[in-house]
Formats: C-alpha cells, structure tokens, sequence
C-alpha cells in the first residue's frame, strides 16, 4: 500500500535543500563579520571543514570578545553592547 510518509519524503527532503540555500549566504557573512571582529580573515570559515579540530577553534573564537577599536577590517561591530547611541538603551 501506499504509505502517506514515504508520499511526502521527497517533498520533505526538497523543502530542507530550499531551507539550507537560503540560509547559508546570510550564515556566511554573520561568520565572516564575527572573524573579522577578532581580526581574522571569513575565510577561516573553512575550518568546518576540518571535522572536531576546526569546529572547536571556531567555537572557541565566536565566544573571544571582540577587539577593542578598529583593526585591518574596520571597526568591530559590538554587537548589543552599548556605545555611541546609548542613549537608545536608557529608553529615550
């Protein structure tokens, strides 16, 4: 007989694939923005690739602070810390 999960399988499966490339440029440049925070270059993203060994490096430099000031490839962003409109933080 037919079975109604083996029915939606390959739409399941083709929705994933849609899901993944439309997610992977915007995961890409947050990475790439996030190493440049710590004065690296995007292209150290490649370490995933590297199984286990790469994976724990990159962890590890997403929870290094960010460097203070500029460096090579601007300023940092500092994500939700407050700077020079922290007067939006006090509610103003």
């Amino acid at each position: 007989g037919f079975d109604v999960v083996e029915g939606f399988a390959p739409i399941i499966g083709m929705l994933g694939l849609l899901f993944e490339l439309v997610v992977i440029v915007p995961s890409l440049a947050v990475g790439a923005r996030r190493l440049h925070d710590i004065n690296r270059s995007g292209w150290w993203q490649l370490l995933w690739l590297a199984l286990f060994v790469g994976w724990i490096i990159l962890i590890v430099w997403a929870v290094k602070p960010s460097d203070q000031g500029g460096n090579e490839y601007g300023m940092a962003s500092g994500g939700a810390t407050r700077g020079t409109n922290d007067h939006q933080w006090r509610g103003r």
